[in-house]
């Protein structure tokens, strides 16, 4: 770009410009941005309710968790197969299982008339700290795309 003449650097920072205000801006609800190259990147505000989604779904399902655990290991309703919580909770009452499953390490159920009603099952620690690391991996790509942009726009 130093070797453009003044009028056509002038012309390419000002396209740039625009292209930078569309891709973090999006003034006119833009989904996707240009690169000088033609390549569609999706725009910042675009991907931005995705990403504070995900984000506060990870934290309610973390805190329900929590929760969850915390009050059926205080209130010992807590067994260590489905049956056995069935012959010890009341009826209409809940208790929970412990699972196998890598992404759920709790179960909780409603004794339905001596049925095991499944209600919920809670991420397991694991199952939490996968999402945190999805979201770092899609904050790690904003970067990436923004830094695209950056040098194929001649910032470099």
């Amino acid at each position: 770009m130093a070797n453009l003449p003044f009028d056509q650097a002038a012309q390419r920072f000002q396209d740039n410009e625009e292209r930078l205000n569309v891709f973090i801006n999006a003034p006119a609800a833009e989904t996707v941005y240009l690169t000088a190259d033609g390549a569609p990147v999706p725009t910042l505000p675009f991907l931005l309710p995705a990403v504070e989604a995900a984000s506060a779904a990870a934290r309610a399902d973390a805190i329900r968790a929590d929760a969850g655990a915390d009050a059926a290991w205080l209130s010992g309703d807590v067994y260590a197969t489905v049956d056995e919580g069935l012959r010890e909770t009341a009826d209409e009452r809940y208790f929970s299982v412990p699972t196998d499953e890598a992404a759920t390490y709790l179960a909780l159920y409603r004794n339905e008339g001596g049925v095991a009603r499944e209600v919920k099952r809670y991420p397991s620690e694991e199952a939490v700290e996968n999402v945190r690391i999805g979201m770092a991996g899609i904050a790690t790509g904003l970067v990436r795309t923004q830094t695209l942009m950056v040098q194929s726009n001649g910032f470099e």
